[in-house]
């Protein structure tokens, strides 16, 4: 029997635009960086949270180690 593997990685930008701002009704997603713990972040939606960011998220050198040329 033949199965399927599903490989894939999320990385986000650390920083995106108040789309409810933008288009005038909630339910976007939101980046909130902690102001107390700089390693810290979370996905809002409105006002609940939404889901918590693994450091290695935003931090794409963590999964593959410096740029060359670095």
């Amino acid at each position: 029997m033949a199965f399927k593997l599903d490989m894939h990685t999320h990385i986000l930008p650390p920083e995106w635009p108040d789309l409810k701002q933008r288009y005038g009704y909630g339910g976007w997603l939101r980046v909130e960086h902690s102001s107390l713990d700089s390693t810290k972040a979370a996905l809002f939606k409105d006002d609940a949270i939404f889901k918590p960011l693994k450091r290695w998220c935003r931090k794409t050198e963590l999964k593959w180690g410096p740029k060359k040329g670095d």
